[in-house]
């Protein structure tokens, strides 16, 4: 096997894992969801905790309710006319919106440069639904909660080489 098909094959063979980690996986994220009449709009990072400088991606998921009580139906071209904004203190960056293959899913890829606290700014409509938003993600942390064995300035004394 040529060394780019392997690493073609390396590379979505991990895309494919931490999507199906990201999406099926650990449910404990720190997601927050906000209602704008009908519509349930999630924001969150798709790997967390999210770490300084480790790529990373906003997602989203945009549901209605179902035909049924208790279940919900993913809005496919949720945001076709809706402006999104990431904001951290006073810097913003406009951010465009992937669709995911599963309705009513969706991702905007990121590397975050900075701890602390986030906010996505989504602005337009829905379906005819005016969505004038703020939605915070958890903040991201320093990569200190990551790193091992501990960098010496964080003091490496139980750590045996």
């Amino acid at each position: 096997m040529a060394a780019g098909n392997y690493t073609r094959e390396v590379s979505n063979f991990w895309s494919y894992r931490i999507n199906d980690f990201f999406w099926y996986g650990n449910q404990s994220y720190a997601h927050t969801t906000v209602e704008v009449e009908q519509y349930a709009i999630e924001a969150g990072w798709g790997i967390e905790p999210p770490v300084v400088e480790i790529r990373n991606s906003v997602v989203f998921k945009v549901t209605e309710p179902g035909e049924r009580e208790g279940t919900y139906r993913g809005i496919t071209n949720a945001f076709q006319n809706l402006d999104v904004t990431i904001m951290y203190g006073g810097a913003s960056k406009n951010i465009e919106i992937n669709s995911d293959s599963k309705p009513g899913y969706y991702f905007s890829p990121i590397i975050p440069t900075k701890t602390g606290s986030y906010l996505v700014d989504l602005k337009g409509e829905i379906r005819g639904v005016a969505v004038d938003i703020q939605i915070p993600v958890e903040d991201v942390e320093s990569t200190a909660i990551l790193d091992f064995p501990p960098k010496a300035s964080e003091g490496s004394a139980d750590v045996l080489l």
